[in-house]
């Protein structure tokens, strides 16, 4: 049996978070996609609780200040 990736990428509300929400992701993949206000990447605490909760295999950083 195949475990399901767990995937939790920051930054849902820009140009790469949006694309990668809408894309077409393998079967077991699991994408959770938090914006500023769920998860704020300047606040090291904010992301080390988030990491914590989800748990996830992979994390993507897609945030960016444009």
């Amino acid at each position: 049996m195949v475990m399901p990736m767990r995937i939790l990428a920051f930054g849902r509300e820009g140009q790469v978070g949006r694309a990668m929400a809408r894309a077409a992701w393998p079967a077991g993949t699991a994408l959770t996609t938090l914006s500023r206000r769920e998860a704020d990447i300047r606040d090291r605490h904010a992301v080390a609780a988030t990491v914590r909760a989800h748990r996830p295999d992979l994390i993507i950083n897609a945030a960016a200040y444009t």
